[in-house]
């Protein structure tokens, strides 16, 4: 990062940040066929959605028209998202501008949104909790002064051990025994990590493939790179500190003759922070990204709207995926938004509780030198 009002501009957005995951609204997730639980007990990263929108945007008079879970299910499956533009799918002129449904009387908007497909495959993602918050001023100047030319923006934050829900709070209440991702003895950690992955996965999420900017403050943490998934060699690692910035180029996902120790091999790199914090810290990263795909967002509680069909789906779809929970007994619903209910409600009656156990360890990751210049 070039100037210390960068730094500034990310670090008054990390206290909103850490404000809203630390609430009951956390995201629920149902990793590696787990049971539905909240996002702190996987122990992964922690994300944030920001969508960039046109200031001529937001000037434009509201629209009045059907929002996606009152239109017709023909009309959402060949949908023209832009109010002025026939077959647009998204684009700087309407993402943003405000809508009005004449149904449901809701406004709403459209955002530039990621994870919205390979997020429910992949982590479990509960879809009627995608949240795409509007991208404040401060990441708005980020943008404007040149920075990439991205439209979406995930600010990932990753906490230290001593942030554990498993070893703040009481296992028994919240059935940890089958809400962690045990896939192999000792495969926990209680400081936050992401495993070997690729964003695009061979290009086949709404991911352009064009470079990912990302603004680092806080704490330092690892980037790693290797050639190949769980087998792979690692080839690098980079200290990303506070102020820095990195970026990961398309290209190295796709598969190319690489050569490492000598040998040529077809293969292409994965990225990961498989290396915990210290104690209290916290380190975060601004990713920005360059995104083909727009949905469209109730303003209200900044939630993608589902469609009618999307909706039955999950009213219907039965949890077996995830095997049958002890801890939730009686209560197990019957579909899978059941499911996720019960996994919300069950992390409501302790949220409170761990962010009030929290507080101090954040004030004190807050007060470090890499909090301040």
């Amino acid at each position: 990062m070039s100037t210390v009002f960068e730094f500034l501009l990310c670090q008054a957005l990390h206290a909103e940040l850490l404000t809203h995951t630390s609430s009951s609204e956390m995201p629920i997730l149902a990793m590696a066929a787990n049971p539905p639980a909240v996002q702190l007990l996987f122990n992964t990263k922690l994300a944030t959605q920001y969508s960039r929108t046109s200031l001529d945007v937001k000037a434009l008079p509201c629209v009045t028209r059907l929002c996606r879970g009152c239109r017709k299910e023909d009309d959402c499956t060949s949908e023209t998202l832009c109010p002025d533009r026939p077959n647009c799918k998204g684009c700087e002129l309407c993402v943003g501008r405000r809508m009005r449904c004449p149904t449901c009387r809701r406004h709403y908007c459209l955002r530039w949104v990621y994870e919205t497909g390979s997020g429910r495959v992949s982590i479990g993602r509960d879809v009627r909790e995608m949240r795409v918050l509007e991208a404040p001023a401060e990441l708005d100047c980020l943008w404007r002064a040149g920075h990439g030319t991205g439209r979406n923006c995930v600010a990932v934050s990753y906490l230290g051990p001593a942030y554990c829900v498993r070893c703040l709070l009481p296992g028994r209440a919240l059935g940890l025994s089958r809400s962690l991702p045990a896939v192999e003895p000792g495969s926990h950690t209680c400081g936050s990590i992401i495993n070997h992955h690729q964003d695009r996965g061979g290009g086949g999420n709404c991911q352009l493939a064009d470079v990912n900017t990302t603004f680092n403050v806080g704490h330092m943490r690892h980037l790693s790179f290797r050639l190949g998934d769980k087998d792979g060699n690692q080839v690098a690692s980079f200290e990303l500190r506070a102020g820095s910035m990195n970026v990961l180029v398309a290209a190295d996902e796709d598969l190319h003759p690489r050569d490492y120790g000598g040998t040529v091999h077809q293969s292409s790199f994965f990225h990961g922070m498989t290396n915990e914090l210290e104690g209290h810290e916290i380190s975060t990263g601004y990713v920005v990204r360059s995104i083909a795909k727009a949905k469209e967002v109730d303003m209200a509680t900044n939630y993608c709207i589902l469609s009618q069909s999307e909706v039955l789906d999950l009213s219907q779809e039965p949890p077996n995926r995830y095997g049958v929970p002890t801890h939730m007994g009686p209560r197990l619903g019957a579909s899978r938004d059941e499911f996720f209910d019960t996994a919300r409600d069950l992390w409501r009656t302790h949220a409170k509780q761990w962010a009030e156990l929290i507080q101090p360890l954040f004030e004190q990751a807050m007060a470090s030198h890499e909090w301040s210049l």
